[in-house]
């Protein structure tokens, strides 16, 4: 009973503890207060947009994933962030963030381009400072949310919850 009610306690703090983020449906991304998604009309793969008022606009693409020898279509996902000449970036990173290799660049003309290759996500936005930076980092490295592996359908855990933001690790 006691781990019962510990692990509730847990759950509860989870689920208030985010105050500064808004669940979000785009893969269990996180939104920074004032920030809304907006679902727009794409031709042959998902797009869309998260955007505030007075603030920055991250775009993003979710394409189909060609399997190796396939060809690729219109709609097929593209790792922008990897395919982008050298240069034409100021930096160019690999990680892995929740268990998802993310790749991630920073362009000479202030756009960060971040593609996770195995969900096919494109997320692009122009960043006007450092803060705008940590900003978009803080929102576009929850997604995808954490992977969940082993679960037993005794798992008293709802599927809403989600880890704190990710933090980049040293590679």
């Amino acid at each position: 009973m006691k781990s019962l009610t510990c692990l509730g306690l847990i759950v509860f703090l989870s689920l208030t503890a985010t105050d500064a983020f808004s669940a979000h449906p785009l893969g269990g991304m996180r939104l920074l207060e004032g920030y809304k998604h907006r679902a727009l009309q794409g031709i042959d793969s998902t797009v869309g947009q998260v955007e505030k008022k007075g603030g920055m606009t991250i775009h993003y693409e979710i394409g189909r994933i060609t399997p190796p020898g396939a060809p690729a279509t219109g709609g097929s996902f593209s790792d922008n962030a990897k395919m982008t000449p050298r240069k034409l970036l100021r930096w160019y990173r690999e990680q892995t963030v929740n268990g998802q290799p993310v790749h991630i660049a920073y362009r000479n003309d202030n756009v960060l381009l971040v593609s996770f290759p195995r969900k096919g996500m494109n997320m692009n936005v122009r960043v006007r400072s450092i803060d705008e930076m940590a900003d978009a980092l803080t929102m576009i490295l929850t997604y995808p949310g954490p992977e969940v592996k082993d679960r037993s359908p005794d798992d008293e855990i709802s599927d809403d919850v989600r880890a704190e933001p990710p933090v980049l690790k040293e590679p």
